[in-house]
């Protein structure tokens, strides 16, 4: 494909989570996924990876795990093989006569029909209401591997793709930036912390880091926390506290909700 012109592929992954996969009927796996992914990079094709968020049922550790894995294929193509792959987030839409319509109950969801008739989306129940701000944070740290790999400097940071271009619209593009070795590197691979630091310094700006993950105004039960930092560290507790002790995430009293603590929200 390489030698016959293709230089990037449109790869409509929408998940990299086995059992969302299924239920979007795919016909893949990941371990295929990844596969594809390692061939095209390989030979030189870079990769624009199109992504539906909040598929009906999908948690939101189910999401970050692709996010994740989308953003570290960014990062990989432009450290390892120095071709320019994307990510194109969208957060999911019932789509009229589809499969999930006509199906509602399938997917844990109801049908809100609307009054009017010609439009192609319908509205549904039991949707993850922490979608919008998941894209938003997934759109930001993408944005952001791509600043801080060209050392954008960006008035607006207003950065998209179209077909095979690249735009940076009111940015001056400065240098590549040298790639170091940092505290990030040392303790973490493939999204996962290899062990806890001792040195407190250390701990902090590893806390801070996972910290990150987590959204802005979005509320997790004390599973659904739990479910984010297993997919990051086998002691999901000790990083927990750690998030609560240096107030990186505030908790009800009874500890049945978490957030994202900021200067907006507080204690409730």
């Amino acid at each position: 494909m390489y030698n016959s012109g293709c230089r990037r592929i449109q790869f409509g992954l929408e998940s990299y989570n086995d059992r969302i996969l299924n239920l979007m009927n795919k016909g893949i796996q990941t371990h295929a996924i990844d596969k594809i992914v390692k061939n095209c990079l390989e030979v030189g094709i870079a990769l624009n990876l199109f992504i539906i968020l909040g598929f009906p049922s999908e948690t939101i550790s189910e999401m970050y795990s692709t996010i994740n894995y989308a953003l570290d294929i960014v990062k990989l193509s432009l450290t390892n093989y120095k071709i320019i792959s994307s990510v194109d987030f969208s957060k999911f839409q019932l789509c009229k006569d589809s499969p999930i319509y006509k199906n509602p109950i399938k997917f844990g969801i109801n049908v809100i029909e609307n009054e009017n008739k010609l439009d192609l989306i319908a509205d549904y129940s039991n949707k993850n209401n922490n979608v919008d701000n998941i894209l938003l944070d997934a759109e930001r740290k993408f944005s952001n591997i791509i600043y801080e790999y060209f050392q954008i400097d960006c008035k607006n940071q207003n950065i998209y793709f179209d077909e095979h271009y690249l735009f940076l619209k009111n940015c001056k593009v400065t240098k590549i930036a040298k790639s170091s070795k940092n505290i990030e590197d040392i303790y973490f691979k493939n999204n996962k912390l290899l062990n806890f630091p001792t040195k407190e310094s250390n701990k902090y700006y590893i806390i801070s880091y996972i910290s990150e993950r987590f959204i802005p105004n979005g509320y997790y039960t004390e599973k659904e926390l739990n479910g984010i930092l297993k997919t990051i560290y086998s002691d999901y507790v000790l990083i927990r506290r750690y998030l609560v002790d240096y107030k990186f995430i505030n908790r009800t009293k009874d500890c049945t909700l978490y957030w994202k603590n900021t200067k907006e929200n507080g204690d409730l």
